[in-house]
């Protein structure tokens, strides 16, 4: 990640910290911990991609201008209706320790290939979940 970018992440940061937002609820709906997020505002960890994404989705920002500079930091809001179903995934995800992240991932990945023994595997897990070990 360059200085710039950096730069361009404070500055979507103070937006919504001006705007009453804590540090910790802003890092969690990136999937982040406050303190990965203060490493992210210091140039000291990289910002992936997963998580500009959900800077675009979240909060509405131009990823052209994040990564780029080109346009507006937000995105034109008539055009586009924000996405409650990726603010909510992003929510949940925010929760998740890491394992269970990792589970999400690979998942997704099974969804984009539309594998079904994967996914069958995923619904017997869910089934069992939160049944009493024998």
């Amino acid at each position: 990640m360059t200085e710039i970018q950096v730069k361009r992440i404070k500055k979507v940061y103070q937006h919504f910290k001006e705007n009453g937002e804590t540090q910790d609820t802003f890092a969690s709906r990136l999937g982040l911990t406050q303190a990965h997020f203060s490493r992210v505002l210091r140039g000291l960890s990289p910002i992936l991609p997963q998580h500009t994404l959900l800077l675009e989705h979240v909060y509405n920002i131009n990823k052209d201008w994040l990564d780029k500079g080109k346009g507006d930091m937000f995105h034109d809001v008539t055009l586009e209706k924000p996405d409650r179903k990726l603010k909510a995934i992003a929510k949940n995800y925010s929760s998740l320790d890491e394992n269970k992240r990792e589970e999400l991932l690979d998942y997704s990945k099974a969804l984009l290939k539309d594998k079904k023994p994967v996914l069958g595997k995923v619904a017997d897990k869910s089934k069992s979940y939160g049944k009493k070990k024998s």
